[in-house]
């Protein structure tokens, strides 16, 4: 059997651009892989996001990083 691994147009998008901006092969990884954390935090397709939800989503993640940075630190 044989496994087809399909892409969706955002993702073949985002791909392409990074591509052609010529970004590294893991700033790349880790784009995606962001863009994955927001699809499972939003449950949905990134591209249907409302810039509430964004902006929401962007401010959570800020925090928690801060608060990993400090704990770090201490």
């Amino acid at each position: 059997m044989s496994e087809t691994n399909t892409v969706s147009p955002l993702r073949q998008r985002m791909i392409e651009d990074m591509a052609a901006r010529k970004l590294n092969p893991h700033t790349q990884r880790s784009h995606i892989h962001s863009c994955k954390r927001f699809a499972a935090w939003l449950k949905r397709s990134p591209d249907t996001a409302t810039p509430d939800e964004v902006r929401h989503s962007n401010c959570t993640s800020s925090r928690a990083v801060r608060a990993s940075a400090i704990a770090i630190g201490s």
